[in-house]
C-alpha cells in the first residue's frame, strides 16, 4: 500500500486544530460542570425564559456558500470568516475559525469559501459590492463588514431585511441581542447582525484593567469579588484612585514620571456614558431610535455630570491625547510600569497586554453610576463586525440557515478560543479576570448615536474634555436638530431599504 505523507505544513495545522478541540472539550466540560451546580435551584427559572435553540438538519447536496469579507486582523488576530486547510495552521483562531466551518460544511453538507475584499478603504468594499449589486452579480450570499460601513449599504439600499428571513433565527442566544436591539427598526427591519459568529465586535469592546501592585501597595483588594456583588461604582473607583496620584520624584512637577489614578482615551469618556447606561440614542417603547437628551434630559445631565466631576476635571485622570500628545504606546507603557491604578482599553488588546505585564493586572468591567444602576454594560464598537445579505442573493432562506449554524458552532470553537487562547491566555489561570471579559462580551450596548456619528454628539463631548468646561446642557441644546434630522434620514433609509 502507497503511504502519503504529511507534510510540516499540515502537521502544524493538525497540532493547532487538536489545541482547538481541546478547548472546545473543556468549555463543554465546564459548562456541564455550572449546569449540574445550579441545575436545582435555577430549573423553574429556565423553563420560563429559556429560548429553544433552533437550527437546521437541512442538506444542501454540496453547493458553495461564498462570502464576501473586509473584517478581520484588528490587533493581529486574523480574519474570522475563513481559512483552508493549509492556511489553519497559522494560529489558534485561524484553527478555530476553520473547525467551525468544517463543523457547519459536515453538517449542512456545504462548501464554506471565503473571499477578501482589500479594506483599505470603506468606500473600496462597499463602492465593489454595490456595483456587484447594481450588476445583478449573484457572487456571493453573504458579506462580513464593519457595523458602520454596512449602514452605508443600508443607505444604498444593497442588502436585504434579514427579519424577513425567518432562517436567521435571530432569537437564538448566539447572536447579539445588543445589535438586535439598537439596530431592528420596530422589531421589524434589520440589515445585519453579529455575535458568536464574529470576534470583532467583542475585541473591539473596551474594558477596564487594573494594576494588581498598586492595588496591594495601598492595602486595596483586588475588585472582583466587588463586582460580582455589585458594588463597582463610579465613586469607588474615583475614591481608589486618588490613592495612586502621586508626585514620585518629589519634583513638584506631575509629568510622565509620576502616578495617577486612570488612562483613558478621550472616546473612553462616551464609553463611561454608554456603560452607565445614558447613550446618545434609545429605542422608544415602539421600536423607533430617538435623542436621548429630548427623550430623557435628566438622565444624560445627571450622567454626565457624575462624568466631568468625577472625571474630566479630576488631576488624576490622563487623556492620552491631550496629555501624552495622543502617545499612546507611552501611555501603556506606563500603565506596564504600574504607574496607573486604571486603564481604559480594547478587549483585543489584552493578549498584548499579557505578553508585557504577564499577571500584573486584572480586568474588571467599567463601573456603574451607583449601585442602583442594574447591572454592568459595555459599548459595543462602530468597528465590530456584522453579517448582511445582499439584495442579489440567489437564496437567502439558504444563507440564513447556514449563517445561523455558523454561529452555532462558534459558540465553542471561536469564542472560546478567542477568550482561552489569545484574549486571556488559560495558561495564566486568571479565571477571575476571564469572567470579567465574559460579562463585557454579554451585556454589549450599541449607541446608533455613538456609532453612526448622529448630531455631532461625540465632537461635543471630546470638546469638553479638552476645555474642562461643562457646556453639556447648551451643547445639547445646540446639536438636537442636526440630531433629530440625522436620525430621520435613518429611519427614511431603513423604510426605504431591504427588497431585491
Amino acid at each position: 500500500m502507497k503511504k502519503t505523507a504529511i507534510s510540516p505544513k499540515q502537521l502544524t495545522a493538525l497540532i493547532l486544530l487538536f489545541a482547538v478541540f481541546v478547548t472546545v472539550l473543556s468549555s463543554c466540560a465546564s459548562k456541564d460542570a455550572e449546569k449540574q451546580e445550579t441545575a436545582a435551584d435555577e430549573t423553574s427559572a429556565v423553563q420560563e425564559t429559556e429560548t429553544p435553540v433552533k437550527i437546521t438538519d437541512e442538506k444542501f447536496t454540496g453547493e458553495e456558500f461564498n462570502i464576501a469579507y473586509m473584517t478581520g486582523g484588528s490587533y493581529g488576530m486574523g480574519n474570522e470568516v475563513y481559512y483552508s486547510f493549509e492556511d489553519s495552521e497559522t494560529s489558534f483562531i485561524s484553527s478555530a475559525v476553520y473547525e467551525r466551518n468544517r463543523l457547519t460544511e459536515e453538517r449542512l453538507d456545504i462548501t464554506i469559501k471565503g473571499t477578501f475584499i482589500n479594506p483599505s478603504e470603506a468606500t473600496t468594499f462597499n463602492n465593489y459590492i454595490m456595483n456587484l449589486v447594481q450588476a445583478g452579480d449573484t457572487t456571493y450570499d453573504a458579506i462580513c463588514n464593519y457595523l458602520r460601513y454596512n449602514y452605508w449599504l443600508v443607505q444604498q439600499q444593497g442588502l436585504l431585511n434579514i427579519r424577513e428571513i425567518d432562517s436567521f433565527c435571530l432569537d437564538n442566544p448566539w447572536w447579539d441581542k445588543g445589535v438586535n436591539e439598537s439596530f431592528s427598526f420596530m422589531g421589524k427591519k434589520q440589515f445585519f447582525a453579529t455575535g458568536d459568529i464574529c470576534f470583532d465586535d467583542d475585541c473591539t469592546t473596551q474594558i477596564m484593567v487594573f494594576s494588581k501592585k498598586l492595588h496591594g501597595d495601598y492595602g486595596l483588594e483586588q475588585p472582583y469579588e466587588i463586582v460580582k456583588n455589585g458594588g463597582w461604582t463610579l465613586d469607588m473607583m474615583v475614591e481608589n484612585m486618588a490613592l495612586a496620584y502621586n508626585d514620585l520624584n518629589g519634583d513638584g512637577i506631575m509629568d510622565r514620571n509620576d502616578s495617577y489614578g486612570l488612562s483613558v482615551g478621550v472616546g473612553n469618556y462616551l464609553e463611561f456614558m454608554i456603560t452607565m447606561n445614558a447613550p446618545s440614542a434609545v429605542i422608544d417603547e415602539e421600536g423607533i431610535p430617538r435623542f436621548a437628551y429630548t427623550y430623557q434630559p435628566e438622565k444624560m445631565t445627571t450622567v454626565f455630570n457624575a462624568i466631568f466631576d468625577k472625571l474630566i476635571v479630576n488631576p488624576g485622570v490622563v487623556v492620552t491625547e491631550y496629555d501624552l500628545a495622543s502617545d499612546y504606546s507611552g501611555a501603556r507603557n506606563m500603565f506596564g510600569n504600574d504607574q496607573f491604578m486604571y486603564c481604559g482599553i480594547a478587549i483585543g488588546s489584552l493578549e498584548s497586554l499579557r505578553n508585557q505585564m504577564e499577571d500584573g493586572f486584572g480586568v474588571i468591567p467599567f463601573p456603574k453610576l451607583d449601585e442602583k444602576q442594574e447591572k454592568y454594560y459595555s459599548s459595543g464598537s462602530m468597528w465590530a463586525s456584522t453579517y448582511a445579505v445582499p439584495v442579489t442573493s440567489e437564496n437567502p432562506d439558504r444563507t440564513g440557515a447556514i449563517l445561523n449554524v455558523m454561529g452555532y458552532y462558534s459558540v465553542d470553537t471561536v469564542t472560546e478560543t478567542v477568550i482561552q487562547k489569545v484574549v486571556m491566555n488559560r495558561n495564566l489561570r486568571d479565571i477571575e479576570s476571564e469572567e470579567m471579559v465574559r460579562i463585557a462580551i454579554r451585556e454589549k450596548i450599541y449607541d446608533i448615536g455613538l456609532v453612526l456619528a448622529l448630531g455631532d454628539f461625540y465632537i461635543k463631548i471630546y470638546d469638553i474634555a479638552k476645555t474642562k468646561t461643562n457646556t453639556f446642557v447648551s451643547d445639547m441644546e445646540s446639536i438636537q436638530p442636526k440630531f433629530e434630522a440625522d436620525i430621520e434620514a435613518l429611519i427614511e433609509a431603513y423604510t426605504e431599504a431591504g427588497a431585491p
